[in-house]
């Protein structure tokens, strides 16, 4: 191509020629694949449905007897806490070994352990249920039979008892259902649960794309953090909520969910988004506490366990499989990033439907109050002119009566 002679063009294009090019993933990581791969998919889709229906019967049974069984019920979110503890253990753990040895029989080890030590913790360890309730509830059985001893249809009518007792308390939660309130909390909870959708397997799967090869190292991180500042949400949620209220701390979670999601779409580097996790404190610690005791105060009695696992099937059940479905929907036209954008957006407009719903029902509390001092001050005055008058009682009484139909008018 060049003269021999012509030593300089030669060294000229020698220089030109140097490629500096560095690759921007020094070793690809991705997952190895199997022969019928779609089968283990379906397969896995299909335990995990199974796994989380019964960790929600579990959570629902567990939330209730804890409920009952502490001396003050205030303390639920500090004996949370020791759960949300192991948990960020064992996650960064797992996370550590699977980075060493780098085998994926860890994951089926630790499930093993785990299993066996719930099935240890739940058989062996007393379970303290309410004494007083229990006594009452023996002295109401033992005056039934008492009763009925010598009855042959005793243990017949026993069972009608007790079904009849079920039939009643189920029909109490109907006219609950149709209330105004509890269909916003039970709405709001749902949202929330969609946004659990997207969280859990979302983001593992954008943080397994933009860093293959730190991925499951980032994951550990997350669940570490995520458990620290649970513990942190947790035990302080009782606090949080007598100070802002239970319709402030849903506006902040809203917020949180908000911030959370835009951190996702705004931040590229992997291991700044452990940075968003600190949203986990209002997303977990305020939210599950305060869903837990809103079931309990508008739960009529005896019913406090079944409207707990209403609301937590409500967010985590029902919620969080509409919240996936949808995703894979979003997901079919756009990227992961564009979906945790979306998402930000959404939970900012319930941000501001659900404020627009807070003041106006302050300002219709404040509405019924002024109508009920209204009507206890003209009854008082009713009262002083027709003692001091009693010609002018009916008239005082028309005037009250023709002033209540105006205002319920318009109401």
């Amino acid at each position: 191509l060049f003269n021999d002679d012509d030593q300089l063009s030669i060294n000229l294009y020698d220089k030109i020629a140097i490629c500096y090019v560095r690759c921007s993933i020094n070793n690809i990581c991705y997952a190895s694949r199997y022969p019928k791969q779609i089968l283990f998919i379906l397969l896995y889709i299909f335990l995990i449905i199974f796994g989380l229906v019964l960790f929600a019967i579990a959570t629902s049974l567990s939330t209730t007897i804890t409920f009952f069984t502490l001396d003050n019920s205030n303390l639920f979110g500090k004996q949370r806490i020791f759960g949300t503890l192991g948990f960020g253990i064992t996650a960064f753990i797992v996370s550590r070994l699977y980075l060493y040895f780098n085998k994926e029989y860890i994951y089926i080890l630790v499930l093993i352990i785990s299993t066996i030590l719930c099935i240890i913790s739940t058989s062996l360890i007393n379970i303290q249920y309410d004494k007083f309730k229990q006594s009452t509830r023996n002295i109401s059985k033992k005056s039934i039979r008492k009763i009925s001893k010598n009855s042959f249809f005793d243990n017949h009518q026993h069972k009608d008892e007790k079904k009849k007792e079920i039939l009643s308390n189920i029909s109490l939660l109907i006219p609950l259902l149709k209330r105004f309130d509890v269909i916003v909390f039970l709405l709001t909870t749902f949202i929330w649960g969609t946004s659990f959708g997207i969280i859990d397997p979302y983001l593992i799967l954008y943080i397994d794309e933009i860093s293959p090869c730190e991925s499951h190292s980032i994951a550990g991180y997350i669940s570490l953090i995520t458990a620290s500042i649970e513990i942190f949400g947790l035990f302080f949620a009782r606090k949080f909520l007598q100070f802002f209220g239970r319709n402030k701390c849903s506006i902040i979670i809203f917020l949180a969910f908000s911030i959370r999601f835009f951190g996702y779409y705004f931040i590229v580097r992997p291991y700044f988004i452990l940075f968003m996790e600190t949203m986990h404190f209002f997303n977990f610690g305020i939210l599950y506490v305060l869903i837990c005791e809103q079931a309990l105060h508008i739960a009529p009695n005896g019913l406090s366990g079944t409207l707990q696992g209403l609301v937590y099937g409500m967010c985590y059940g029902l919620g969080r499989g509409i919240g996936l479905l949808i995703s894979l929907l979003i997901l079919i036209w756009l990227n992961k990033r564009h979906l945790f954008l979306i998402y930000s957006i959404f939970n900012l407009i319930m941000l501001v439907i659900y404020s627009m719903y807070c003041i106006l029902n302050k300002r219709r509390k404040l509405s019924e109050t002024n109508l009920e001092t209204d009507g206890c001050y003209l009854s008082d005055n009713i009262s002083k002119q027709s003692k001091s008058n009693p010609i002018e009682e009916s008239l005082y009484s028309d005037g009250y009566h023709q002033q209540k139909q105006r205002n319920e008018m318009k109401i």
